[in-house]
């Protein structure tokens, strides 16, 4: 279907991103959430498997000490 090669071209895009400039999965935005804090929070599961993937520092938390997994549980 569309959206699913819309998907995987996302995620192809990434995964080059991550490559190119894989100091990218340490920036912070004001409240010191990662792209792996906002993929965790938009619940984007292969986007964060691509964050993983790059070794992305997953134990990073916000200044407000909120980890990922408070990040992946506050939907549940």
């Amino acid at each position: 279907s569309a959206s699913l090669d819309a998907s995987l071209r996302m995620l192809s895009l990434l995964g080059r991103v991550f490559r190119c400039a894989p100091a990218i999965l340490k920036v912070r935005n004001q409240r010191g959430e990662t792209a792996a804090h906002l993929a965790c929070q938009a619940g984007h599961i292969e986007s964060l498997r691509a964050i993983v993937q790059h070794r992305a520092d997953l134990s990073v938390a916000t200044h407000n000490d909120e980890d990922l997994l408070y990040y992946a549980t506050a939907k549940a």
